[in-house]
C-alpha cells in the first residue's frame, strides 16, 4: 500500500497532475504540423510577413474587400450561408482572421494543431462548406494581398501561403499530407 501511495503522491505537484511522458514528448515535437508537414521556414516567412505588414493596419477594409471578392467570384448556392448574414463586418473579419489564426498557430508549439484542424474540418463539413469555398477563399486572399502589398506579397510569400493553406486544408478534410521537405 505504501508503494501505491508514494506513486500517487509523486504524480501530483501542488495539487496538479504532473504531465505524463506522452505529454512531455508532445511538447518536444511541437504542434504536429510545423516541421512535419510544413517546414518551419515556410511558417516563419509567412508569420513575419503578417507581423510586418498586416498586423499594423486596420484589417476591416481588407476583410470587407476579401468578403466581396469571394462574393463576386462565387455568388452561387454554395455560399448561401455566407451571403445570408446580415452582419457583413463581423462575417468579413471572421473570414479574414481565419488565416491570421492559422499563421499564428503554426508558430505555436503549445497546441495540437493537427487535432484542431481535424475538428475544424468536421465543423465546416457540418455547416455544409464545400471545397469550392476554400478554393475561392484562397484565390480571393491572394488577390487582396497582392492589391494591398504589390511588392511585399511576392512569389515567395504567395508560395508560403499556398503551401500552408493546401496542407492544412488536406488535414482538415481528414487526409494525410505529404511530409515537409526540410
Amino acid at each position: 500500500h505504501k508503494t501505491n501511495g508514494n506513486k500517487k503522491r509523486h504524480r501530483f505537484i501542488f495539487g496538479k497532475k504532473r504531465p505524463s511522458q506522452s505529454t512531455k514528448k508532445r511538447k518536444i515535437m511541437g504542434n504536429g504540423v510545423t516541421g512535419n508537414y510544413i517546414s518551419r521556414e515556410t511558417a516563419q516567412k509567412l508569420y513575419i510577413f503578417w507581423l510586418k505588414h498586416i498586423e499594423k493596419i486596420d484589417k476591416l477594409e481588407m476583410a470587407v474587400s476579401l468578403y466581396f471578392e469571394m462574393m463576386i467570384e462565387k455568388c452561387d448556392s454554395d455560399f448561401k450561408l455566407l451571403w445570408k448574414k446580415k452582419k457583413i463586418k463581423q462575417t468579413a473579419l471572421h473570414l479574414f482572421n481565419m488565416i491570421a489564426w492559422l499563421i499564428k498557430q503554426l508558430n505555436n508549439d503549445n497546441i495540437d494543431l493537427e487535432m484542431e484542424l481535424k475538428k475544424l474540418g468536421k465543423l465546416h463539413k457540418g455547416f455544409g462548406v464545400k471545397m469550392q469555398f476554400f478554393e475561392s477563399y484562397l484565390s480571393a486572399y491572394h488577390r487582396i494581398l497582392s492589391e494591398y502589398f504589390p511588392i511585399k506579397y511576392n512569389i515567395e510569400i504567395k508560395h508560403c501561403m499556398d503551401r500552408i493553406f493546401t496542407t492544412t486544408l488536406t488535414i482538415m478534410v481528414g487526409k494525410k499530407p505529404k511530409q515537409s521537405q526540410r
